[in-house]
């Protein structure tokens, strides 16, 4: 489920959400994510993500704290269900 959020909120295809990085995401100089006090419709970091189709651009995209939450909780379930793994991709 946290897959197909992350692909509405994003606008990302699934492979691209499938090979995201374990630590995907990439802070915003002078911003900070925050869980419990974010705006929920401001850009709060840039998240990375493995471009397959495209030379030549930066794989990053700007997202909002929704993004930053779904990733977080992946984050918590993965260290919950697999407590020694150290992934290297998110999913």
């Amino acid at each position: 489920a946290r897959i197909w959020l992350l692909q509405a909120l994003t606008g990302r295809r699934a492979s691209e959400i499938l090979m995201l990085d374990h630590q995907p995401l990439q802070p915003i100089p002078g911003t900070s994510p925050d869980v419990d006090n974010a705006d929920p419709d401001a850009f709060v970091a840039k998240l990375r993500y493995q471009q397959t189709k495209v030379d030549g651009v930066e794989p990053t995209i700007l997202v909002e704290q929704a993004v930053v939450n779904v990733i977080a909780e992946q984050h918590r379930w993965l260290k919950a269900r697999f407590p020694h793994l150290t992934p290297k991709y998110l999913f």
